[in-house]
């Protein structure tokens, strides 16, 4: 036996027996190695996808699916959740996950309500979580086309916003909370005022409808910069026709 191929046979016996003592430590919690590196990595990082969190552990070089679903029925995880998908998508993978997701996280504001959607979440008790809720006039130049709609530019969100002698921002605010979706404006300054908003001062029901009114299917995150090899253009990201486009 050469030195290299010795040195990797003591090498994985100390990782072996190591791992055997990290275990037998952690045997009290209740919980796996591979799942105290997957609890250290999300407290020690903002919320993550589980690509990202994949790219992120040693322990786990594909998806760690089956290692936060291992965590959340043993109450380390409070809930799971996914993103940016399409009924037809949802309908492909709730019968596959263990877990419910408790919430989705989806484009939603005045001029891109998602109704349909939205409804399809709310009959299957998960969350509708609307991103982008004021428009977002600050997204990437990428992501911008010349046929969006400006949704606080639209005249009957400022005409709501100067019967309330408010930003338009906080009418797409009030509108979203008060549709149902937990609308997560990107904001480092506006907390109080995000927070505050909902809670005083709701739109009126005319107000409301007026607000209904608003859809134009202005979809902003269009995706293109994900499309794969063979697809025509974003509107395949988003099965349009009621079925997933492969």
């Amino acid at each position: 036996m050469d030195n290299g191929t010795r040195f990797r046979y003591i090498f994985r016996s100390a990782e072996k027996e190591a791992m055997k003592k990290f275990a037998a430590a952690l045997s009290s919690l209740n919980v796996t190695p591979n799942q105290s590196e997957v609890l250290l990595v999300l407290y020690e990082n903002e919320p993550v996808s589980l690509k990202e969190l994949g790219e992120l552990l040693i322990c786990e070089q594909k998806s760690p699916s089956r290692l936060v679903q291992g965590l959340v029925e043993k109450g380390l995880i409070k809930h799971i959740g996914i993103s940016n998908m399409t009924i037809p998508k949802m309908e492909a993978v709730l019968p596959l996950m263990k877990i419910k997701p408790a919430a989705a996280e989806i484009e939603m504001h005045p001029a891109f309500q998602q109704r349909e959607l939205k409804e399809y979440l709310e009959e299957r008790d998960i969350l509708p979580v609307g991103y982008m809720p004021i428009g977002s006039p600050r997204r990437p130049e990428r992501d911008i086309m010349e046929e969006d709609i400006a949704d606080l530019e639209m005249p009957q969100v400022q005409a709501i916003a100067k019967n309330h002698g408010v930003h338009p921002a906080i009418v797409a605010l009030k509108w979203a909370h008060q549709n149902g979706q937990v609308p997560i404006p990107f904001s480092v300054h506006n907390y109080y005022a995000n927070l505050k908003c909902m809670t005083e001062e709701p739109l009126t029901e005319e107000e409301m409808a007026v607000m209904a009114t608003l859809e134009r299917g202005n979809r902003l995150v269009k995706g293109h910069v994900f499309l794969w090899e063979g697809a025509k253009d974003w509107h395949d990201l988003w099965d349009e026709d009621g079925v997933i486009v492969e």
